[in-house]
């Protein structure tokens, strides 16, 4: 059995490789296994296709049953990424979504751990649970 890497430094490590606005989650291919262990996020790349992004996630190491399979996170809504997760916030009036994201995150991290907010047009929020505020890492305030 596979046994994840839930700490932040590779959390953090996965996330600081991404550059560009197209994300594509990294999941394990066999479904069932996925489901029994709770479907984790194994990592997040960025790629121009599906193809690529499997491929990425094989040579950065990211490690999967039966290997990687890459699914965009595109998304109309939110999305709150945390411990290896992946929440659509679709649930949530609109205009809350970015709010509630970052809620979710701050309260479900484990500590010492960071999560991101997706947004519908590509920017990426970084979350901390000790701060409880939401710095921009994509685009860059530059």
């Amino acid at each position: 059995m596979t046994q994840l890497d839930h700490s932040a430094d590779r959390f953090q490590a996965m996330r600081a490789a991404v550059d560009a606005p197209v994300l594509f989650g990294i999941y394990h291919t066999d479904r069932e296994y996925a489901k029994e262990h709770g479907d984790p996020i194994l990592g997040i790349v960025a790629a121009s296709s599906k193809e690529e992004a499997e491929s990425k996630a094989k040579a950065q190491g990211i490690d999967a049953v039966y290997g990687p399979w890459a699914n965009p996170l595109t998304n109309a809504h939110h999305l709150a990424v945390y411990n290896q997760k992946v929440v659509v916030l679709d649930y949530v009036e609109k205009k809350q979504e970015f709010k509630w994201a970052a809620i979710r995150c701050a309260d479900n991290m484990s500590s010492g751990t960071v999560g991101y907010v997706i947004t519908p047009n590509g920017e990426q929020w970084l979350i901390t649970r000790e701060s409880r505020r939401a710095k921009r890492v994509w685009p860059s305030n530059t």
